[in-house]
């Protein structure tokens, strides 16, 4: 089964929103928790969470984290819990991070109150949903400040017992081991075991990736519901965190550790994502020229940047699917124009030679 391909907003903008697509599955967000956590995830019903439209992020931390509420009911007995997922993306640890979870949380407590407040006479008894907070911090620098609000008090021997205590769960990527990320062999343990070398050294992506690959493959049948999403996410993370030098040998990484048969959905999911982009350069290039008065120098040469994408995308799939290419095949798609860019690219997927592909 394949899912749905992620918007463009995910395409276009994946630092922010690309984990936020991958933990919106309902099958990731009970991995997420199991790494954490086997006991509570096997006291949830995953299967029935929802996730809610609310977020407390305030406008100035926009780019460095985001939030996501599930409410997610008790797999035995009535009643729910809400999850709080707070994604960290800075760099540097936050020492006032328990401050802040005690806000997120009374803010919820708070709009639980108002809810119930609204609803008609006779209302129900009023009570509080349990709260489950979870950071997961993929920021570079080591976090060893410890989250709770002991660490902004100073406090006197004895009065220990006032501070208000709460327990978070927390996955800090840089500082967990691959054998204790991965323990619970989900696709979600293999996605964010690379997302933690995202930024590693050539050889040492290169081989994270081909392992991700490939244990992906050996998933078993009720998790390969998930394997279309887990391979998207590691293509778009190649293409915004590596270098465009870098990416080619790394997309092969991926297919090659895949069967043949389902080359094809990485094929196309490179193909849809290139379009978007260059749909995303025309619009860009559009806007400005009419901001500058300049609509036309200014379309050319955000198109022209895209096209130099498609260019290289349709030549590195053409290497990897008939080995090193002629010179003068090479130079002829380099010359080619938008519209018959697209139209080479329609026919790499059935092709089986050059002479297919009009080359």
């Amino acid at each position: 089964m394949r899912l749905k391909d992620p918007d463009s907003r995910v395409i276009r903008e994946f630092n922010d929103r690309g984990l936020i697509w991958l933990l919106e599955s309902k099958s990731n967000l009970r991995d997420l928790v199991r790494i954490l956590s086997e006991g509570i995830a096997e006291s949830l019903d995953f299967e029935r969470a929802e996730r809610t439209s609310r977020s407390f992020i305030p406008d100035d931390l926009y780019k460095h984290e985001a939030d996501m509420i599930f409410r997610v009911p008790y797999l035995h007995g009535e009643g729910e819990v809400i999850i709080y997922l707070l994604i960290e993306h800075q760099t540097a640890p936050d020492r006032t991070m328990g401050l802040r979870f005690l806000y997120y949380m009374i803010a919820l407590w708070q709009a639980q109150e108002r809810d119930w407040k609204d609803l008609p006479s006779p209302r129900p008894t009023f009570m509080l949903n349990q709260i489950i907070p979870i950071l997961l911090y993929t920021g570079e620098e080591a976090w060893n400040t410890p989250i709770g609000l002991e660490n902004l008090m100073d406090i006197p021997a004895g009065l220990e017992d006032f501070v208000p205590k709460y327990p978070i769960l927390s996955l800090r990527l840089r500082d967990v081991a691959t054998e204790e990320l991965t323990r619970t062999g989900t696709a979600l343990s293999w996605i964010l075991n690379t997302l933690k070398y995202s930024k590693a050294p050539f050889a040492v992506i290169s081989q994270k990736l081909g392992q991700a690959a490939k244990e992906l493959e050996k998933l078993p049948e009720e998790q390969k519901v998930e394997w279309f999403r887990a391979i998207h996410f590691l293509y778009l993370l190649i293409r915004h965190k590596r270098v465009k030098s870098e990416r080619t040998p790394l997309y092969e990484q991926i297919s090659g550790a895949m069967p043949i048969h389902l080359r094809k959905e990485i094929t196309d999911m490179i193909l849809t994502d290139a379009e978007e982009l260059v749909l995303e350069g025309k619009e860009l290039g559009r806007q400005e020229g009419k901001l500058e008065g300049k609509l036309e120098g200014k379309l050319e040469g955000k198109l022209e940047g895209k096209l130099e994408g498609w260019r290289e995308l349709i030549l590195s799939h053409l290497r990897f699917k008939f080995g090193p290419l002629p010179e003068e095949v090479e130079a002829k798609i380099i010359n080619l124009n938008n519209d018959n860019l697209q139209l080479l690219a329609n026919k790499i997927l059935s092709a089986t030679s050059l002479s297919d592909m009009g080359l």
